[in-house]
């Protein structure tokens, strides 16, 4: 699968994952023409992930290893025909009962912001123009 990110709205984002370098050295051929070999890298983003589990959810949290930041994501899998609200509603109602504060940014926002604060300005510019 490509992975896809859709805001909809603060803290919520739908995607669809690609996972293993193989992987994604196959969609950023498809996308870019180039190998991953041939990017420049941005930021590194390094964290221990903890993965809980609570009826159909899945929660991960993460805590980047250079500042001790973290942040935490609900999943709930859904086919693609399923009511998407009642999804997200699910979502924000177990969000509140963990006492999640939904984020505008992520980790790899967090990480640019400490690590590369010129690549994070022309990001937010770019975003800013579309």
């Amino acid at each position: 699968e490509d992975k896809v990110h859709k805001r909809e709205g603060v803290g919520m984002t739908q995607y669809r994952e690609v996972e293993g370098r193989e992987e994604v050295q196959a969609v950023i051929w498809k996308l870019l023409n180039k190998n991953l070999d041939e990017l420049t890298a941005l930021v590194k983003i390094s964290a221990v992930r903890e993965l809980f589990s609570l009826e159909d959810f899945r929660i991960s949290i993460d805590r980047i290893q250079d500042d001790d930041w973290s942040v935490g994501e609900i999943e709930l899998m859904a086919r693609s025909d399923a009511d998407m609200i009642q999804v997200k509603k699910r979502i924000e109602d177990l969000g509140q009962k963990l006492l999640f504060i939904p984020q505008q940014a992520g980790k790899v926002t967090h990480c640019l912001k400490t690590q590369n604060p010129a690549a994070l300005d022309l990001l937010m510019t770019l975003n800013q123009a579309k």
